[in-house]
């Protein structure tokens, strides 16, 4: 099967687009962004200090990190294909002759840029 590489990263950049474009959107979005995983990174960091783990407290915030990031990375793309299903925009999706691959890369980095803020 070839795969035009055109119609791939063209697909991957407007599913990228999108996603950083639409977060970007709502000033409200922005500090609940930042503000919800810092106060989970707090509180695992004073969770391991309050059980004498003092040494591991970096861990804890590296961790509250990582589940903040792909948190935001895999609740938003469930969230939009939920939506698009409701609307009907799925449907479209599956019967484009763009690749479904590219749609999925292209919303992970979307994501991911949109969470790098």
């Amino acid at each position: 099967m070839q795969v035009d590489f055109t119609l791939w990263y063209r697909t991957m950049y407007s599913r990228a687009w999108v996603r950083v474009r639409s977060t970007y959107g709502e000033p409200v979005w922005v500090a609940v962004n930042l503000a919800v995983p810092l106060l989970s990174s707090l509180a695992m960091a004073l969770l391991y200090q309050s059980t004498g783990l003092s040494r591991y407290t970096g861990f804890a915030i590296l961790g509250g990190v990582m589940l903040a990031f792909w948190g935001n990375v895999l609740w938003s793309m469930a969230s939009q294909f939920n939506w698009d299903k409701e609307v009907g925009i799925f449907e479209i999706y599956l019967i484009s002759p763009a690749p479904i691959s590219a749609i999925l890369v292209g919303m992970s980095l979307g994501g991911i840029l949109a969470s790098l803020r």
